[in-house]
């Protein structure tokens, strides 16, 4: 009491840091007494083991004491047998008298005796704690005695802690006998650090429980430490059972209701709990009916390699032959019609020679006033002075032509239903047509042109102009048609081929005068009011030859007048080149690459998909007895994707030679720059001919991806080609079912794009065009939202809403799809790919033919499979 009072009036006098201090000291005194404990624990864990040897060592003294004892008797008794019953109590030898030796061996033999009899105590110190001596401790014992030590188990250390997080260890060594159990060893070391022998159980080092029955000597293999854990037992049930519970809960008061609260709460989980039980032994109870709702590693875990090899049997080695040869020929045909590197700055050089000279860029044209200043002067710059940059790099050929498109005069009829007629208000057509098309003659015009020159009575045919075409004269559809005007559609709507026609000789001797009259005959048309507000379509087209990359030109420039006043812009520049007979140099090449995939495509029709066609009802042979006819397998191998591909492939070479070959403008040119031709071009439009031009290619290159995926689908042969195919197989049938909610989504999104930006953008101006904005917002291109509409709250409710249910929500979707498929496919059909590689056997079956590959078995019949490898 008297320290503690010290120690209280210490802390009293400290501040806070020195009772930190003081604190740190006393802490660190703990350790040093925690370590010496330990030491000393381990020094008595030693003494321990030292002194039950010498107990041993003891006993099997005492055992030898008692044995020699024992003969020494048993050699009394024969020595007294032997002299007749004489007392023997003082052993006399046959000389009377003992010699020095035997006497010094039985003093030897006494002091030993008396010194194994002695009983030595061991001094005390002051705390009555017995010292010993190092050589006291020293244990010397026979060779033959630790021949058996290995055979029981003596000593066993028992490590005790009170919970598996504490760190604080007690070490005690206890003697056991041959008969001492684990349940006897576990009470006395439960008594010893006075602890419930209910509540702690003893471990092996390698985590084995030792049952209480179990005899020591069992518990051990050989050679193992004998060393016990004795640990707190892990309780499964804390809690009383519910009907003691009740019993001892309160029964009125705040804890009454909380524990009512908590009653009922328990019911209500424990009829869950009920409910869900029978629910799951109604469904069999099993580790798979619960692997079930893991719907994804359900299916991971189940699947299994099933060996598809199926496919192999579709795919032969002359049908991978022939696609391949297509491919590339298709690919070599391609190039030679249109070469890299030389179209766009063959087409780059005619658009920019047209629309970007001069005071007024065609592209930036808003009025009419800006109309007249580009036909006035990029075009007689460009078509008729021999030192332009068009005339300098290429050849003009046939005529220039301006044709004009317009509309009645304003009229009543013309107006919206919703108008009054009785208003007054006359309105202008907005579209032109057939029905809504102005075809009186121009009298201000006509008056200028049959006026004529000193030289001629009228301007047709003069100083270049075109001989049969009158700018006042309004021409049919079928007239304009055959002096090379052309229908189009264009971008606020679409056009026939009739109007006023102004045409020009772009190969006149004299292009001076042709410059001049162009110029004359343009300030003439401006002043007679040609382009009016009756004026719905303004054309200009114009067709040259570069002889240095072979090519034509075709330049059509389009000028659309809606009826808001303002001039919209529109151009078509392209290429064609109508060079496919032997006249040319690439005409024989091509004509032969043409004749050979003819050739190779009249195999895929006859042979491949034939062939391809029985393979696919040969299932429907063996499931029904009915056996299908031909037309029948031909239409259920048209709907399978080698039906597609195969089919498509067909059309689309048949469509290329059809037009290159048979009909079509294309053939109807011989290669030759013949005069007729470069002064008129009368039968055949170059517009025509570029549109005929550019969509064969465009077949063309359809035919090159069709060839190029069947040939792909060979390469199925390597299982990871094979594994990837499917996958993205599997994966386009399922998400083609998630096109259901894609589809409406989109469709929303563009009709609320439409909504608040068709009147500021042109990309949304109608419902297909806005479709198309959509689908490129799905790569991140928004540029089509101008800014004043981004300013709105809509946009940005627009673009939120289209990133999170398209971006994130359907690309995301089908990106989980696409790997969920893959990790089945990889598992069900290639998880290791090396079991699926070839033999030397696969290999001669696909290449050799079956007559070779019986005379090559016949040489090396090693490599033909087992028939059980074949089995399985």
């Amino acid at each position: 009491m008297e320290i503690d009072e010290d120690f209280e009036g210490e802390l009293e006098g400290l501040d806070i840091t020195a009772c930190k201090t003081k604190i740190t000291l006393l802490q660190a005194q703990r350790e040093r007494r925690r370590e010496a404990t330990e030491r000393l624990q381990e020094k008595l864990k030693a003494l321990n083991y030292e002194l039950a040897a010498r107990k041993e060592e003891a006993e099997t003294q005492r055992k030898r004491v008692a044995d020699e004892m024992e003969m020494n008797k048993r050699h009394a008794e024969q020595q007294r047998a032997r002299t007749g019953g004489q007392d023997s109590g003082a052993i006399v030898p046959a000389g009377g008298a003992f010699s020095d030796l035997e006497t010094d061996q039985v003093r030897r033999f006494v002091e030993q005796h008396l010194s194994n009899a002695l009983v030595h105590r061991a001094p005390r110190n002051e705390l009555g704690i017995r010292l010993f001596e190092e050589r006291d401790l020293m244990v010397e014992k026979p060779i033959h005695a630790g021949s058996s030590e290995g055979m029981s188990v003596d000593t066993v250390l028992i490590t005790h802690w009170r919970s598996a997080s504490s760190e604080l260890k007690f070490h005690l060594s206890y003697r056991v006998g041959r008969d001492t159990t684990a349940k006897k060893l576990r009470e006395d070391a439960c008594l010893y650090w006075g602890i419930s022998e209910v509540e702690y159980i003893l471990w092996t080092k390698n985590n084995c429980k030792v049952s209480d029955d179990l005899l020591i000597q069992n518990c051990f293999k050989p050679n193992e430490e004998a060393h016990l854990i004795l640990a707190p037992k892990t309780p499964k049930k804390v809690e009383p059972p519910e009907r003691v519970s009740d019993l001892i809960r309160a029964r009125a008061g705040p804890k009454a209701r909380q524990v009512g609260r908590k009653k009922v709460a328990n019911n209500a989980a424990q009829n869950v709990d009920v409910v869900a039980k029978a629910d799951f032994e109604r469904q069999g109870g099993s580790f798979y009916d619960d692997m079930s709702k893991l719907t994804g590693l359900f299916e991971f875990m189940t699947q299994r390699d099933r060996n598809n090899m199926a496919h192999i049997k579709r795919i032969r080695c002359g049908a991978f032959c022939l696609y391949f040869f297509l491919t590339m020929l298709t690919l070599v045909s391609f190039n030679f019609v249109k070469p890299p590197d030389k179209e766009y700055f063959c087409r780059l050089g005619v658009y920019q020679a047209l629309s970007d000279t001069g005071p007024q860029l065609f592209n930036q044209i808003r009025s009419p006033p800006e109309v007249w200043t580009w036909l006035e002067t990029a075009i007689p710059e460009q078509v008729f002075i021999n030192t332009s940059s068009l005339r300098q790099s290429n050849l003009l050929a046939g005529t220039l032509r301006i044709w004009m498109q317009q509309v009645k005069d304003e009229s009543a009829e013309a107006c919206q239903e919703d108008v009054p007629t009785t208003s007054g208000i006359k309105c202008l057509s907005e579209d032109y047509n057939e029905n809504t098309a102005g075809t009186e003659d121009l009298k201000a015009v006509k008056a200028f042109w049959d006026n004529g020159t000193a030289e001629s009575a009228t301007l047709n045919g003069a100083d270049g102009r075109s001989n049969n075409t009158f700018p006042y004269k309004f021409l049919t559809d079928a007239e304009g048609l055959a002096k090379g005007t052309f229908s189009e559609s264009a971008t606020l709507s679409s056009y026939d081929a009739s109007g006023y026609l102004l045409a020009y000789e772009t190969q006149f001797v004299n292009l001076t005068d042709s410059y001049d009259a162009y110029l004359a005959d343009m300030k003439a048309l401006r002043k007679a009011g040609w382009i009016s507000k009756r004026t719905r379509a303004l054309h200009v087209s114009l067709a040259v030859y570069n002889p240095n990359f072979d090519y034509w030109v075709t330049s059509w420039f389009m000028l659309e007048f809606p009826v808001t006043g303002i001039v919209y812009p529109h151009s078509d520049v392209d290429l064609y080149r109508p060079v496919y007979d032997h006249a040319t140099k690439v005409g024989l090449p091509i004509l032969s690459l043409d004749v050979c995939r003819f050739i190779l495509i009249g195999f895929v029709l006859f042979y491949e998909v034939t062939w391809q066609a029985k393979f696919k009802t040969s299932k429907l042979n063996s499931e029904d007895k009915k056996k299908p006819g031909c037309c029948m397998s031909l239409l259920y191998y048209s709907f399978s994707w080698r039906g597609i591909l195969d089919l498509g492939a067909i059309s689309c070479f048949f469509a290329v030679f059809c037009v290159r070959y048979l009909s079509g403008p294309l053939n109807s040119f011989t290669g030759k720059l013949q005069t007729e031709y470069l002064n008129a071009l009368q039968a055949v439009a170059s517009k025509t001919m570029m549109d005929w031009y550019r969509d064969h290619m465009i077949t063309e290159a359809v035919l090159f991806g069709l060839l190029a995926m069947r040939l792909l689908s060979c390469f199925q042969l390597n299982r990871n080609m094979y594994v990837l195919w499917k996958t993205c197989a599997v994966a386009a049938s399922r998400y083609a079912r998630f096109c259901l909610v894609l589809i409406p989504c989109i469709g929303g999104f563009v009709l609320l794009v439409q909504s608040f930006s068709r009147a500021y953008s042109m990309q949304y101006r109608t419902f297909w065009s806005s479709l198309t904005s959509v689908l490129m917002g799905l790569l991140g291109d928004t540029g089509a939202l101008t800014h004043d509409a981004a300013t709105r709250p809509i946009t940005t409710v627009y673009l939120f809403s289209f990133y999170m249910i398209i971006s994130l929500l359907c690309v995301n979707t089908w990106i989980a799809v696409l790997v969920q498929e893959y990790q089945k496919v990889r598992v069900a059909s290639g998880y290791r790919c090396k079991d699926y590689r070839w033999k030397e056997y696969d290999y001669i079956t696909w290449f050799v033919f079956p007559l070779m590959k019986k005379g090559y078995l016949k040489l090396r019949p090693s490599i033909r499979p087992n028939v059980e490898e074949d089995e399985v």
